[in-house]
């Protein structure tokens, strides 16, 4: 809700990423231009309009890009990302790891952008983000798993205010692991709150039935901040159980070319009994290092997993992302 984007603290950072083209677009307006009667609405009560309008516009566009993979899987221009991830612990802790990063949508036009091709590596949550995932593989909740998933999606228009869509791909390894998922979402308003909710259904080969739900609470502090919750419960036919996390996530865009954020997670199982696996706090900070398609990210984490009686696990990852597209991230300045 992955404010990453869920995410999840991901869609809490796209938020703000276009903040500033809103604003200028306001101040560059010819008077002359505006009907009168909206001339005549007091300047707070326009200002709160304009908000409320950005953000249900960027929670409906939250790009993908700047503010991490998790973003409710709203709407982006089609892209291509390769990059790194490089993982250094204490030795007492385990090996340093290095691991590639791919990860792609792109519209298929001819099909009025009804159809996407889409690489991606987490297909159950829409809002877990990499230190979430890292921090249940430490606490042996999920296993490792780094072969992509290639999938072609179909979006419906949205019925009842839902979003849906259906995917059918493969995860690429040997031998192949196809799967079939579909997913609805959908985002409320409860006074300065933005509620976005999503439920997937996921069916593959290698593993039994599974189904996540997301609900995530997300509201603006300030022009530059904000503050979001989100629950994610994963039940496993497997288990016939669920996985669970809650997440608390502050983010800052601090510039134009700087974001940060400090993310908070639980997590849990309730099979075979309901009890704590592990808790994880992470710093996360993404600059542009060239224009918009190098990017860098800084995240110091520690996971506090039951299976080390949990007993502190530092670590530190650097994870560089060069993107490939064109509109795929809309200026920030």
């Amino acid at each position: 809700m992955t404010l990453t984007s869920s995410r999840g603290w991901s869609t809490l950072l796209a938020l703000f990423a276009l903040t500033a083209p809103v604003g200028r677009a306001d101040e560059d307006a010819d008077p002359s231009d505006t009907p009168p009667a909206q001339r005549q609405i007091p300047t707070l009560e326009r200002s709160r309009e304009s908000v409320s309008s950005l953000v249900e516009m960027l929670l409906r566009r939250a790009d993908a890009l700047f503010s991490g993979s998790r973003s409710y899987d709203a709407p982006t221009g089609s892209y291509v990302m390769l990059g790194g991830k490089f993982t250094f612990r204490r030795s007492e802790d385990g090996d340093n790891e290095q691991t590639p990063i791919t990860r792609a949508k792109i519209h298929l036009p001819k099909t009025e952008e009804r159809l996407q091709l889409l690489i991606e590596r987490d297909i159950e949550g829409t809002t877990t983000s990499d230190s979430q995932r890292e921090a249940q593989v430490e606490s042996g909740q999920a296993t490792a798993d780094n072969n992509p998933y290639l999938a072609l999606r179909a979006l419906t228009a949205k019925t009842l205010k839902l979003q849906l869509s259906a995917d059918a791909g493969v995860r690429m390894r040997s031998p192949p692991d196809p799967f079939a998922r579909l997913r609805a979402t959908r985002t409320f308003t409860a006074g300065a709150w933005q509620i976005p909710i999503a439920e997937t259904l996921l069916a593959r080969q290698s593993e039994p039935f599974s189904a996540t739900s997301e609900i995530a609470f997300l509201r603006g502090l300030t022009q530059d901040t904000a503050l979001g919750f989100t629950t994610n419960a994963t039940w496993r036919e497997s288990l016939r159980g669920f996985d669970l996390s809650q997440t608390a996530n502050l983010a800052w865009l601090i510039s134009d070319r700087h974001l940060a954020a400090l993310e908070l997670a639980a997590y849990g199982t309730t099979q075979p009994t309901l009890q704590d696996t592990a808790y994880s706090v992470a710093l996360r900070y993404r600059r542009k290092v060239l224009t918009d398609w190098l990017l860098l990210e800084v995240r110091p984490e520690i996971v506090y997993p039951r299976n080390q009686d949990f007993r502190a696990l530092p670590s530190v990852v650097l994870q560089l992302e060069v993107y490939f597209g064109a509109n795929y991230l809309p200026p920030l300045r």
